[in-house]
């Protein structure tokens, strides 16, 4: 599955929500009359409390290699992707923030010339901000992420790391499950194994498009 397609089915998938949103909004704005004046009372989701799902989505990674500095080639992995997350969210008012950890399993791997690489769980630290209007929170985040790289079979894995950032959107479908999309954008590096490919490494971005379901406590 490309992005392209991916994108499109996340779509098809939300779009029954679309009418939602709108219709949710307007339930929760209760009217009350004080004498004269009219007063809009707007309720607010809670989102608080501790949470935790599964997701399912793409994986694209685009790494550039290097040898003692100098420019090597690129790297190119990618595919279907299934993970899960649990968080903590604090809230005040319309305001939502807290943490979330992530895990991406894979592997994604891609031949390259006489060499296959791969790359494998992945692990989003994610510290949250979030508005809440509605049933819908918009959120925003920024982290640290992991994932396991290696080259081959025979070649002993390593360590691959960085800051991680992006967006995100959730729909509380009832009071404790909610569905989301979300987007997340790595900046990873790190070094090939030193025994087999010394004086390697490599740096570029990874990205990923999950579609979440999740349940809160």
């Amino acid at each position: 599955m490309n992005m392209k397609t991916f994108i499109s089915c996340l779509a098809l998938t939300l779009a029954p929500f679309g009418g939602g949103f709108a219709y949710a909004g307007a339930a929760e704005t209760p009217v009350t009359s004080v004498g004269s004046a009219v007063v809009s009372t707007v309720s607010v989701t809670d989102w608080s409390g501790f949470y935790a799902g599964v997701s399912y989505g793409f994986v694209q990674d685009s790494m550039a290699s290097y040898q003692n500095g100098a420019f090597g080639g690129n790297l190119f992995v990618g595919g279907d992707s299934f993970g899960g997350f649990a968080g903590y969210n604090f809230q005040r008012a319309n305001f939502v923030y807290g943490a979330e950890l992530g895990y991406t399993a894979g592997p994604f791997a891609a031949r390259e010339g006489f060499h296959t690489l791969t790359t494998q769980d992945y692990l989003d630290l994610k510290l949250r901000l979030g508005y809440s209007m509605g049933k819908v929170l918009f959120y925003g985040f920024a982290g640290y992420s992991t994932a396991t790289f290696y080259e081959d079979s025979v070649a002993p894995a390593t360590t691959i790391d960085g800051l991680n950032y992006g967006v995100g959107v959730d729909y509380q479908i009832t009071e404790r499950i909610f569905a989301g999309v979300e987007y997340v954008a790595r900046d990873l590096s790190g070094e090939f194994d030193q025994t087999d490919f010394p004086n390697w490494t490599f740096e570029g971005p990874s990205s990923s498009v999950n579609l979440r379901v999740g349940f809160s406590f």
